[in-house]
């Protein structure tokens, strides 16, 4: 059984969702897909400088991942899940978020994943990934179908992690959208 199989109708299916799930966690942070490493690839022949130099950590991790199995970049991110389950699939919407979080946990305890997933309020930190609402279960249903479709993306918690938020006027216009854009840039990352 390969990841994203799962055997349908029986108590066996969460279990069976458990280990995808885990199996899932792991590919996701060892094997990028093609377009990233393109991309990764790409923005390394085409710059220079600093910029080059970080990505060629890039490319080294990904090479180094591809020969030992291990994850890409220590930032194991927080999972998102995007599930389409068909309309006559015999599955407990409880039990299965339940299963797809302890699995979340198995591979963070499995392949020793740091965790980076704190409670906003008390900083407590489970290590293994998950907390309230985490790992984010989107669900979807496909009209007829009786079988589980499931994506899981660790969404990055480092650089990406950035927002900001401001109110503007029309009077702004679109200078006034590029230049809070810019300055945010700026602001966010020497």
């Amino acid at each position: 059984m390969g990841p994203g199989t799962v055997r349908l109708g029986t108590d066996q299916l969460y279990d069976d969702l458990r280990e995808v799930s885990a199996a899932l966690y792991k590919k996701a942070l060892t094997d990028l897909p093609p377009d990233v490493r393109h991309s990764v690839d790409a923005a390394h022949r085409r710059e220079d400088g600093g910029a080059r130099r970080r990505l060629e950590v890039m490319v080294k991790a990904i090479e180094t991942s591809d020969e030992t199995g291990i994850i890409v970049c220590q930032d194991t991110g927080i999972c998102v899940f995007f599930v389409e389950i068909g309309t006559e699939a015999p599955v407990n919407g409880a039990r299965m978020t339940q299963a797809l979080r302890q699995g979340i946990a198995l591979a963070s305890e499995r392949h020793s994943l740091r965790s980076s997933i704190v409670h906003p309020l008390t900083r407590e930190n489970r290590q293994d990934n998950t907390g309230d609402g985490v790992p984010a279960v989107h669900v979807d249903f496909a009209d007829g179908g009786d079988g589980l479709d499931i994506l899981l993306i660790p969404k990055g918690s480092g650089s990406e992690n950035m927002s900001f938020m401001r109110m503007l006027s029309p009077a702004d216009g679109q200078a006034g959208v590029k230049k809070y854009i810019l300055d945010r840039v700026v602001e966010a990352g020497p």
